[in-house]
C-alpha cells in the first residue's frame, strides 16, 4: 500500500512540474504611429506671440510571443529602452494576425504567421519604477525589447533584437 501511495505521489508532483516548464520559442515586435487627424491649432502667448501647438504622435506596440501547447506563459514586465514596463498578456486564438492599414488598397499586414505554437500579445500598461538589474542593463546594448518571465521559479529573459515599424494608423 505504501509503494502505491509513493507511485502516485511521485507522479502527482512531477507533472505539474513538467506543466510549469515554459519557455518563449519566437518573439515579435512592431511599431505604429498614430498620425491624428486634426489640424494643428495656433494660440498666442502672453506677449501676443503666434504659437503652434505640435503634432502629438502615439506608438502603439504590437508584441507577440510564441510559446509550445502545453505552456502557460507567465510574463511579468517588458523592458524598452531601459524603462520597464508593467504589462497584460493575453492568448492569441485566431492566428495568423494580421492588421489592416487606415488607407484602404493598401495590403495588410501579418504579424504572426501560421503556427502550431500557443502565441500570446503582450501588452505594455504603466512604467514601473523598477531599476533595471545588471543583467538587464548588459543586455540593452544589444537588443531593443526584453521580456521577463517565471519559468519554473527562476526568472528568464527573452530579447527582442529588432522592432519592426508598420505603416501608420491615420485618423481623420
Amino acid at each position: 500500500m505504501q509503494t502505491l501511495l509513493f507511485f502516485f505521489a511521485a507522479v502527482f508532483t512531477i507533472i505539474p512540474a513538467k506543466a510549469q516548464h515554459c519557455i518563449i520559442q519566437k518573439g515579435y515586435a512592431f511599431q505604429r504611429a498614430t498620425i491624428p487627424g486634426n489640424i494643428p491649432r495656433t494660440t498666442l502667448d502672453e506677449s501676443g506671440k503666434v504659437i503652434e501647438a505640435p503634432v502629438k504622435m502615439m506608438n502603439t506596440y504590437f508584441i507577440y510571443v510564441e510559446t509550445k501547447n502545453d505552456c502557460n506563459l507567465r510574463a511579468t514586465r517588458i523592458w524598452l529602452d531601459g524603462k520597464a514596463y508593467n504589462i497584460t498578456r493575453e492568448e492569441i486564438l485566431n492566428i495568423p494576425v494580421v492588421i489592416q492599414h487606415s488607407h484602404p488598397g493598401s495590403t495588410p499586414d501579418t504579424l504572426v504567421k501560421q503556427t502550431d505554437n500557443k502565441v500570446y500579445r503582450i501588452e505594455l500598461k504603466e512604467e514601473s519604477k523598477t531599476n533595471p538589474p545588471k543583467k538587464i542593463m548588459k543586455m540593452q546594448l544589444e537588443t531593443k525589447i526584453i521580456i521577463e518571465y517565471t519559468n519554473r521559479s527562476r526568472t528568464e529573459y527573452f530579447q527582442i533584437k529588432e522592432i519592426k515599424r508598420i505603416a501608420p494608423m491615420v485618423l481623420q
